[in-house]
């Protein structure tokens, strides 16, 4: 009994609380416009409100004590009930909106009974000057520095007037306080003063406190959404930038197709007059010679075989689909040799290919014929520009052979050379010494992402100006397919 009594004790006291809090929350709300604004309405509504809890607390006080004593001071309840009146209608006329209006008319109330207090009590009192600085301080804090500078000037011209009259005998001020001692309740006067302005400057502050807190808490989500949207810059121009490149890089696997192509139609004409030749002859031989037919079939039938590879890698070439799978890496590299091989003779260079073994992996048999026709096609253009009559060798040696778990592809060439201030900038985009007609720049960059991403291997390259250019590829291969692929 006694716990739920104590609960609902507890309850009722923390519901008391809670709407008092809500209370107080509205009471003291600005309903200003910008952050200064609403600051200083805080600041004097928190002032306002003090003043008036005071005010309301010494009139109940003045009018009990007037009530239960025989010695009645009219005069004193009198003044304090119109104060208290004046505090509540400056309190209501700030909570309706009238912030500023309210202000003024509490600095200039205050002004006034500082004035008075000077004018009748001398212009040494203590107790004015202290109002005067309070003053001074408020109307910095409540309406703005201007308005502070102006009414400092109308409180010092206020002060040496009410001295000059007092000083000159044209008015003369009760000093009767000077001959009495210092009393408690001087203390308490000037506690009260120093401490409304300590109050207020420390409503101050924090509130200054607040505001730049609040900036720099927007700074720094500023800083962090600035941060953010230059990662989210970069990832979305490296995108369109590999983006750019790849569809660049198609456009140059077709242009380099095509350049090929008048090589390729020049080989397929061979062999298609060796089957027309052949057949020819077949048709024509007697039947008595079934041996001389056998040998024009084995050849027709051998440049048929020929045709068809031709037509097997032109395919893989033209095709667009990109389709992973298992593939030997020695098959993908005769068809890159055999697409390339007009083009080698032309420029009277001789491929050496020497496969140690036959390796398959699981990948993209385009993407790696396009890995060997740009080195295999830039080592035959690497011989551009030397003369036949050097005694330099003009061929190309192609190695693939295994090493532990990687695959390793070697193309070595004995042309021109790189340059070694070019060696660091070869695998740049755009980055080419050819002209404009021979190359773009592009299919060394290219080269490099495909081992780097779809294989993830390695390149090396080593060179020599006017003597040799050695790439070697590094690939881990891969004997099954990942996760979420299809064979």
């Amino acid at each position: 009994m006694a716990k739920a009594i104590l609960g609902a004790l507890k309850f009722a006291f923390l519901n008391i609380l809670n709407k008092a809090k809500n209370l107080g929350l509205y009471l003291l709300s600005p309903k200003s416009a910008g952050e200064d604004a609403t600051r200083r309405e805080r600041i004097f509504n928190i002032l306002l409100f003090g003043i008036v809890i005071f005010s309301t607390y010494a009139c109940i006080a003045f009018f009990v004590n007037n009530l239960f004593t025989s010695a009645r001071e009219g005069a004193s309840i009198y003044l304090v009930i119109i104060a208290t009146a004046l505090f509540w209608s400056l309190f209501i006329l700030s909570k309706k909106g009238f912030y500023k209006i309210s202000a003024h008319i509490f600095i200039i109330i205050l002004f006034l009974g500082a004035s008075y207090t000077l004018l009748s009590w001398g212009a040494d009192v203590a107790q004015g000057l202290l109002i005067f600085a309070l003053l001074v301080v408020m109307s910095g804090i409540l309406i703005g520095t201007r308005f502070s500078i102006i009414f400092t000037s109308i409180c010092l011209l206020a002060l040496f007037s009410i001295s000059y009259l007092q000083l000159s005998h044209i008015i003369e001020p009760n000093i009767y306080w000077k001959n009495q001692s210092f009393r408690y309740n001087d203390i308490i006067m000037y506690a009260i003063t120093l401490g409304v302005m300590t109050l207020i400057s420390w409503l101050f502050n924090k509130e200054i406190e607040k505001s730049l807190h609040r900036a720099r808490s927007a700074e720094a989500g500023l800083k962090k959404e600035r941060d953010s949207l230059e990662v989210k810059v970069r990832e979305r121009t490296k995108e369109l930038k590999e983006s750019q490149i790849e569809k660049m890089s198609q456009l140059y696997r077709f242009a380099e197709f095509g350049k090929m192509a008048g090589g390729i139609f020049h080989d397929l004409v061979n062999p298609l007059t060796a089957l027309s030749l052949n057949l020819n002859e077949l048709r024509n031989s007697k039947p008595k010679e079934f041996a001389v037919a056998n040998t024009y079939l084995e050849q027709a039938l051998k440049a048929s075989g020929r045709v068809d590879s031709f037509m097997v890698a032109l395919r893989e070439q033209i095709q667009k689909e990109e389709t992973k799978k298992f593939f030997s890496l020695k098959n993908e590299l005769n068809q890159s040799i055999q697409l390339l091989d007009y083009k080698a003779r032309k420029a009277n260079v001789q491929i050496k290919f020497l496969p140690e073994e036959n390796i398959e992996t699981y990948g993209n048999p385009l993407k790696f014929s396009q890995i060997a026709l740009n080195l295999i096609s830039n080592a035959i253009d690497a011989y551009a520009g030397i003369n036949i009559g050097e005694d330099r060798r003009r061929e190309i040696l192609i190695k693939l052979y295994k090493s532990g778990e990687n695959a390793s592809l070697l193309v070595h060439d004995w042309g021109c050379g790189i340059p070694k201030e070019n060696l660091a900038k070869i695998y740049n985009p755009f980055f080419t010494t050819k002209s404009k007609e021979n190359g773009m720049g592009i299919g060394l960059s290219t080269t490099k992402n495909i081992i780097e991403k779809d294989f993830g291997g390695s390149i090396d390259v080593q060179g020599r100006e006017n003597q040799a250019t050695i790439f070697l590829v590094h690939f881990p291969i891969t004997c099954e397919a990942r996760e979420g692929e299809k064979v």
